[in-house]
């Protein structure tokens, strides 16, 4: 497991009397970390990556090819074949992200149009209209706070609901009572 985020290689060696060659190897100081006998005169041959210009410069007879690679080298490999799809996964993302953190469409529930408008102006003075990124919690309840100490004598009770990428604004009117007089 200490090997399995180093820089390895698989190579395979073709060629006669391996025997041989495999003992040159080892006496050149190149670990030799798995060897797997294919045939008489094949092996499969575990090394790290450093130490291939080693094996091309001792070889004499026989022929190198790699296989593989294992760890790191693997690692940056698969992000090279695949750096097209990362972009695009990237990309999308954070499409998705932006999309989906935008204000598309702000309703207000009520059936007077002044205060409908009033609202929606109020509203857009503290950012929230269509095509603006959303508020979070905290924002959202302070703008309804403003809101509502702003408009006491015409709002009595004021909600904003997040559904999705739409402001759905629940608002009741505030009903004053007129006092009656007699003048009797």
């Amino acid at each position: 497991m200490k090997n399995s985020f180093k820089k390895l290689i698989e190579v395979k060696i073709t060629g006669r009397n391996l025997e041989r060659f495999i003992k040159r190897l080892l006496r050149n100081n190149i670990s030799l970390l798995r060897i797997k006998k294919i045939n008489k005169e094949c092996v499969h041959v575990l090394i790290h990556s450093k130490d291939l210009e080693k094996i091309e410069e001792i070889k004499t007879i026989y022929e190198i090819e790699v296989i593989r690679n294992h760890g790191l080298l693997k690692i940056k490999e698969l992000i090279n074949k695949n750096k097209i799809l990362l972009i695009f996964l990237a990309l999308g993302y954070s499409i998705l992200l932006l999309l989906s953190h935008t204000i598309f469409s702000v309703e207000v529930v009520h059936t007077d149009k002044e205060l409908r408008d009033l609202l929606l102006t109020e509203l857009s003075s503290y950012g929230i209209t269509k095509y603006k990124f959303k508020k979070d919690y905290k924002q959202l309840t302070n703008i309804k706070n403003e809101i509502l100490d702003t408009y006491k004598d015409k709002i009595e009770w004021l909600e904003i609901e997040e559904s999705g990428t739409k402001y759905i604004v629940r608002v009741e009117e505030r009903i004053l009572n007129k006092e009656n007089s007699d003048d009797g």
